[in-house]
């Protein structure tokens, strides 16, 4: 088995163990699409404290990039428990995952 299959192995396994639903919303008029990714924490320069009232400003989300199309993009937006985030930054691999860096719409 290739590296690459191993890898995509590896980040199916992590994203249905650990992975919580969300809906993708690309700035085209594609329609929305649910994606599964996992939640990292929070670094610690945050606008919120994490738990509090008003939540985190920021959430990083690791996703399968290659399986999401259209692929994400800066702009685009990804709802994760009721809550809207704004595309704002991807780090794409090579083998195919990427994290979202998500800011909350306010």
């Amino acid at each position: 088995m290739s590296f690459a299959d191993l890898t995509k192995t590896l980040d199916l396994t992590c994203l249905s163990t650990f992975g919580v639903q969300a809906t993708f919303q690309p700035q085209s008029l594609e329609p929305p699409t649910d994606i599964t990714g996992i939640i990292a924490p929070p670094p610690l320069m945050e606008d919120f404290v994490p738990g509090g009232a008003d939540g985190v400003s920021f959430v990083y989300f690791f996703v399968r990039f290659e399986d999401i199309t259209p692929n994400p993009r800066k702009g685009d937006t990804v709802a994760i428990d009721g809550v809207t985030y704004n595309v704002e930054q991807i780090n794409v691999d090579t083998q195919g995952s990427s994290t979202l860096k998500l800011r909350r719409k306010r």
